[in-house]
C-alpha cells in the first residue's frame, strides 16, 4: 500500500498510520506525502507501541516535521521495525531521528535512513534516542542540533547496537560525535566515517560514556573519521 497525500495532526500522526498498537503489523507498505505534528510523529507511523507491533519491508520518503518523539518512519518505537527505510528530511526539538525519534525498548534491524535530520537534543541520523536494540543498520546524511548529536544514535540509554554504520556530517555544541553523542549503553562493531564539528565533547566513535556503558572494537578498522573546530569547515583526519 502506498500513501501520498500531506498528513497533519497534533499527536501520533504518521504517513500511513497514527498508533500501531495491539500487535498489528504494517508490512511491504510505502508513505510519501509530508507529515506534520507535534508529538509522536513519523513519516510511515506516529507511534509503534508494544513489542507485539511491526513494521516490516517499509519505506517513508515525505519530509516530517514535529516537537518531540519525530522520525522519518517513525517516532516512537516500542515494536519492531525490520527492513525499514527512510529518506526524509526530519525536524524536531527533542529525540529526533531519521529514522526513528526515540527507540523505546524496541528493535531496529537492516534499516537505513539516509535523510537530513535536525533538532536541539538527542538527534541523531538514524534514532535520536535509544532504550532498545539495534542491528545491521546504517544511516547517511548529516545532522544537526544542540546536545547529544549523533551521526548514527544521539543518545543510547541503555540500549545495545550491533553492527551500526554513520557516513556524514554532525554538527551541534555537546556530545557531538559521528557515531553515538552519549552513550549509557553497549555499543559493538560500530563505524562511523565523515566530519563532526562542535563545541565541546566531539569525536568520532564516542564523545560521552558512562562507567556502566561499553564499547567493543569493531571487527575491521573503521574508516577515517574527521573532527572540525565549531567554526570551521577543514579540520585534521583521525582514525578511530
Amino acid at each position: 500500500m502506498h500513501h501520498r497525500r500531506p498528513v497533519t495532526g497534533n499527536e501520533f500522526v504518521g504517513g500511513a498510520a497514527g498508533d500501531n498498537k495491539e500487535s498489528s503489523r504494517i508490512n511491504d507498505s510505502a508513505a510519501s506525502g509530508s507529515v506534520d505534528g507535534m508529538r509522536y510523529v513519523g513519516g510511515l507511523v506516529g507511534r509503534i507501541s508494544d513489542f507485539g507491533s511491526a513494521v516490516r519491508s517499509s519505506t517513508a520518503d515525505g519530509a516530517v516535521t514535529g516537537t518531540v518523539f519525530v522520525g522519518g518512519l517513525a517516532g516512537f518505537n516500542n515494536g519492531i521495525i525490520d527492513a525499514g527505510i527512510a529518506s526524509g528530511a526530519v525536524s524536531g526539538n527533542g529525540n529526533v531521528g531519521g529514522l526513528v525519534g526515540r527507540g523505546d525498548g524496541g528493535e531496529v534491524n537492516s534499516s537505513l535512513a539516509s535523510g537530513d535530520v535536525a533538532g536541539r537534543t538527542d538527534v541523531g541520523r538514524l534514532i535520536g534516542r535509544n532504550d532498545g536494540d539495534i542491528s545491521d543498520s546504517s544511516a547517511q546524511g548529516s545532522v544537526t542540533g544542540e546536545d547529544n548529536v549523533g551521526g548514527l544514535v544521539g543518545r543510547n540509554n541503555g540500549g545495545a547496537i550491533t553492527a551500526g554504520v554513520a557516513e556524514g556530517l554532525a554538527i551541534g555544541s555537546e556530545n557531538v560525535v559521528g557515531l553515538v553523542g552519549r552513550n549509557d549503553g553497549v555499543v559493538q562493531d560500530g563505524q562511523a566515517r565523515g566530519e563532526a564539528a562542535g563545541e565541546a565533547n566531539v569525536g568520532g566513535l564516542m564523545a560521552t560514556t558512562t562507567p556502566t556503558s561499553a564499547i567493543a572494537a569493531p571487527a575491521a578498522t573503521p574508516p577515517p573519521y574527521r573532527t572540525l573546530p565549531a567554526d570551521s569547515s577543514a579540520g585534521t583526519t583521525a582514525a578511530m
